[in-house]
């Protein structure tokens, strides 16, 4: 099967995205042709045997909106003749920002695959109003209009955010929609009999960061307070500019940054080096209080126990549903001085088969080929 995987957004970014074409490309009856943009954070160029992957040229947010408009519609067309020309049997678009591309296959260049869409991201109606997103509401508006209706599948990354898109779409088929949860592949799990035990608790923030999404202010200084109990690591490519600068100046001895980040594939040595993974949104939107972020599966998969905030209620819904689960529940707010977390011996974790990258891609495949 000839299978096209539209990603606008640079794939390096997004580690569920990396994750599916490395699933689809393993078998032997997938042709799997992938279009997306090149990355401007000097992340390395991501390859994957067996797959070829396109790279129009996208959108440089510092251009003009004119000029960042031509260059859209350039990316888009090029997509959407692509293909065309590759005789694709099905069509897999990853967000609203890829519609447009997709909107033209059909529409203009008269496409006839098959059509499955998924949202990493849920966005309420109100947040394609926010600065920045014009071009990505005029996406959302043709998918709505053209391919909602036309589409097989589609999917949210867990059971809160599809009730909330089906709400804003009640018109779409409910047989349609499905949860498609951003889990690690299963050759991740590692075990943690033998891995020694810490002086000091190791702390890991993994991730983007900001002061205004994010609780990285109040857990630095907090940790700050303790540098013979623990460590805390931050590492990330997509931190704020504002949060590097500030902790270069605090200075705290037991707070280690990691400005370049990891490469996905060296994330599972690297994690399996701490003890307690952080999760630390604020839950500023509806997307981020219902979110299961991948790395809550990625944390796990290499063995850590994983605190978050109270504000997510998807992570709080997971820890009532299962109490066996290594999560920790905090108010960020109210850090105090006790050290009773300190004295909690981070849980090994064996990470379970069915929180797999291939388990949750099961039911995706299962419908490409069995319709």
């Amino acid at each position: 099967m000839k299978i096209g995987y539209v990603h606008i957004l640079p794939i390096e970014y997004y580690p569920p995205a990396v994750n599916t074409i490395r699933h689809l490309a393993s078998r032997e009856d997938v042709e799997l042709t992938v279009w997306s943009s090149a990355n401007d954070k000097e992340r390395p160029e991501f390859t994957c045997s067996r797959v070829e992957i396109q790279r129009p040229r996208y959108v440089i947010p510092s251009n003009n909106a004119a000029k960042r408009l031509l260059d859209s519609i350039t990316w888009n067309w090029a997509c959407a003749r692509g293909l065309k020309r590759a005789k694709v049997d099905a069509v897999i678009y990853i967000e609203p920002h890829s519609a447009l591309a997709i909107w033209m296959y059909y529409h203009l260049l008269g496409g006839q695959a098959r059509l499955f869409i998924h949202h990493h991201e849920y966005y309420a109606p109100g947040d394609y109003d926010r600065p920045g997103m014009r071009l990505v509401k005029w996406a959302h508006a043709a998918e709505r209009k053209a391919l909602f209706n036309r589409a097989e599948w589609i999917s949210q990354t867990n059971d809160n955010r599809l009730q909330f898109f089906q709400k804003d779409n009640p018109a779409i088929d409910g047989e349609k929609l499905h949860s498609w949860p951003n889990f690690p592949p299963i050759s991740w799990r590692i075990k943690r009999s033998n891995h020694p035990q810490n002086k000091r608790l190791k702390l890991l923030y993994l991730g983007s960061a900001s002061f205004h999404d994010t609780y990285i202010r109040e857990v630095a200084e907090w940790a700050a307070h303790f540098p013979e109990q623990l460590s805390l690591t931050i590492s990330g490519f997509n931190v704020d500019q504002a949060v590097w600068d500030w902790l270069d100046k605090r200075n705290f001895s037991n707070v280690i940054t990691n400005p370049q980040g990891w490469d996905y594939e060296a994330l599972p040595e690297q994690l399996s080096k701490y003890d307690i993974g952080l999760i630390l949104y604020k839950g500023n939107t509806t997307n981020f209080i219902y979110n299961a972020p991948n790395k809550l599966f990625e944390y796990w998969a290499a063995g850590l126990e994983v605190w978050f905030p109270k504000e997510m209620i998807q992570i709080s819904e997971m820890k009532a549903n299962r109490p066996d689960l290594p999560l920790v529940e905090l108010d960020y707010t109210r850090l105090g001085p006790e050290i009773t977390h300190f004295k909690l011996k981070a849980q090994k974790v064996n990470f379970p088969t069915d929180y797999s990258c291939e388990q949750a891609t099961s039911p995706l495949i299962s419908k490409l080929f069995n319709g």
